[in-house]
């Protein structure tokens, strides 16, 4: 409260248990970069737990103010049951159909039902909570609805400006970590980490705000940590088995607002990653209506379960973006468009790649959704994106969607110069819907074995030639750029890109290197760059423990991290007689992610082995639970 606007703060090292309010000009920075954590939990310091009968692991505390809805130790966070009973027997709720499945052998149950209220807990391996080190100990959310950094008390003649908030590790904060509910200007959030927060930047205009300027988010990192890496990796397929909607209802950047730079930022487990939504109080919205565009470049994306791009004119409102230049690596509905009805949209030279290490059940790659009722969607250009799904239909289906619905139309929007490699285009497709054009400058080949066409055959059904890897290549690391003998080359087409041909900072001026623009991502004969993102103090991909394990087929450099080279791991001499395990499938002695995947990749079908644990003669419901009981 002492500091003056425009002083910069800096923050000793240490762990702060507090809510912090920004209302006036500064800068609020780290003494020592990812050293200072501003967290929503309860300290643990003040946190006793104690046995609970016989139980083992069962521990209880009765520190509680407010309700527990996220428990964490270090960065694992837990699942929540719905009862003791089933926490004691890890046991999910009874299915529709009146399965019980079993589910994570670790996990918390708040219980209202006695005074004083009681969090339980069982922690991996039934550890004691009373002997964790420091940095290992349970955390639960300190407030429900706090926020970790509020900035607020800005007008529209007296806006909130120009203020910085840099090297901070964000934590655990159930609501928002950092809320901007102040109209702004010149807000810049830089070199920060966010952990565990179901909006991790929230910033939405109320309706009688006109305009937000100059809100800069760049080089962050963000991971939301679901709880477990079943979930993580097969987020969809088992989506409704551990009931996770607490977990996954996360949103890492979401504003309403335009002027908005996100670039350079580094996420990884999160949902709804990067939300630029409408501009709200323009009533006749149009060209001259004064909104500042909004840019996202550069980010990297990895593991998300849903919309890492979501792009949306909400209500109406308006909203001008382009999304250009960031790698979205094993993400389901990776680009969604819903509600464009005011404004531009450009999404230009994007890489989105689905490979075969992380490979969801249904890893549907974009989404437009259907508009307001009576509107189109409008100017909407996707073009020189790169989109590559292994193929593998063992695996299951992978599909490419765009989505449809009763009333949806489009005006002024095309779909141009773009590779598509999927398995299978299914869903609802827009392509024949009138003001949509899916222009016949694309490439789109999906697995022969399904439908080489893509059922688009007025695009090229053509292998684009990548230099290295690709959709059956389980072995080389892929390699986007084009061969000297692709057919993308020179076979594209110019594009219109409306107000961004000539915009200030980012005009849309793509490279041409023959008599044609190439299809993709990448024109022939130049490089893919891009520099690292995440925080400057976290230049190194292993200086953040949570990053996930990248794909054997993709090289790091590819996202920004050149030089890097992923850990082998070490692997564990074979047992003479091994131990056969219900739900092994491959006789490692282990139920792991193999065996889960084995399972996915028989599920429905007969006449296999692997999977069919209760030997019914069909890979089903049942032998998941089999596999989900020997997890180990």
């Amino acid at each position: 409260t002492s500091a003056a606007s425009g002083d910069t703060v800096i923050i000793p090292n240490g762990v702060y248990y507090e809510n912090l309010t920004i209302n006036k000009s500064l800068t609020l920075k780290a003494q020592n970069p990812g050293k200072v954590t501003i967290s929503g939990a309860v300290n643990p310091a003040g946190v006793t737990f104690q046995p609970e009968g016989t139980t083992p692991g069962l521990y209880y505390t009765t520190d509680i103010t407010v309700p527990v809805v996220w428990v964490m130790q270090g960065d694992r966070s837990f699942y929540h049951y719905a009862s003791l009973n089933e926490l004691i027997n890890f046991k999910l709720p009874p299915q529709p159909n009146g399965t019980v499945l079993a589910g994570p052998r670790e996990g918390f149950y708040f219980d209202t039902s006695i005074a004083p209220v009681r969090l339980y807990v069982i922690l991996p391996n039934n550890a004691d909570p009373r002997t964790l080190p420091a940095g290992q100990k349970v955390e639960f959310n300190r407030d429900s609805l706090g926020d970790g950094i509020t900035i607020q008390g800005g007008t529209a003649l007296n806006p909130r400006k120009d203020i910085t908030i840099e090297g901070l590790h964000l934590r655990l904060w159930f609501n928002r970590a950092l809320y901007i509910r102040s109209i702004s200007q010149n807000i810049t959030v830089r070199d920060n980490y966010f952990e565990a927060c179901q909006f991790c930047i929230y910033s939405v205009a109320g309706n009688n705000e006109v305009q937000h300027k100059g809100l800069l988010i760049e080089r962050n990192e963000f991971s939301d940590k679901p709880m477990y890496d079943i979930l993580r990796t097969y987020g969809h397929w088992v989506w409704n088995l551990f009931y996770g909607d607490e977990v996954f209802h996360v949103r890492t950047i979401h504003t309403k607002m335009g002027g908005v730079t996100v670039r350079n930022n580094f996420l990884h487990q999160v949902m709804d990653g990067i939300q630029i939504l409408g501009q709200p109080g323009v009533p006749n919205p149009g060209p001259g209506d004064g909104v500042a565009p909004s840019y996202v470049h550069d980010n990297v994306v990895i593991n998300a379960m849903d919309n890492p791009l979501e792009l949306d004119s909400v209500g109406g409102h308006v909203s001008y973006v382009r999304a250009y230049h960031n790698f979205i690596l094993d993400s389901a509905f990776s680009l969604s468009m819903t509600y464009r009805n005011y404004g531009e949209l450009l999404v230009d030279h994007n890489i989105f790649y689905f490979s075969k290490d992380g490979l969801l059940g249904t890893p549907r790659w974009s989404k437009f959704a259907e508009g307001i009722t009576g509107l189109p969607l409008v100017n909407m250009t996707v073009a020189h994106n790169t989109v590559v799904m292994y193929w593998n239909s063992a695996r299951g289906v992978s599909s490419q969607m765009t989505g449809g619905g009763a009333g949806l139309s489009y005006l002024n929007s095309i779909f141009q110069n773009n590779i598509i490699q999927t398995q299978l285009v299914n869903g609802p497709k827009t392509y024949d819907y009138p003001g949509f054009i899916f222009a016949p400058e694309n490439i789109a080949l999906c697995d022969p074995n399904i439908d080489s066409t893509c059922d688009l055959p007025q695009a090229i059904n053509e292998d684009p030639q990548f230099v290295s890897g690709g959709v059956l290549d389980e072995i080389n690391p892929i390699d986007f750029h084009l061969k000297s003998s692709s057919p993308a080359r020179d076979a594209g087409a110019l594009v219109d890109a409306g107000m961004f041909a000539n915009d200030a900072y980012a005009p849309y001026s793509p490279v041409i290197n023959g008599s044609a623009p190439d299809l993709g991502a990448i024109e022939f004969n130049t490089q893919w760059t891009m520099a690292t993102p995440g925080p400057s103090w976290a230049r190194s991909y292993g200086d953040i423990s949570s990053r996930p394990r990248l794909p054997v087929t993709l090289n790091a450099s590819w996202i920004g991290f050149g030089g890097y080279v992923q850990p082998t791991p070490t692997p564990k001499p074979p047992t003479a007689t091994p131990t056969i395990v219900s739900g092994d499938t491959n006789n490692d002695t282990k139920v792991n992610f193999i065996d889960l995947n084995n399972l996915i990749t028989n599920f429905n079908l007969s006449s296999y082995n692997q999977g069919d644990f209760n030997q019914s003669g069909v890979v089903n419901i049942l032998d998941l639970s089999i596999l989900l009981s020997n997890w180990r």
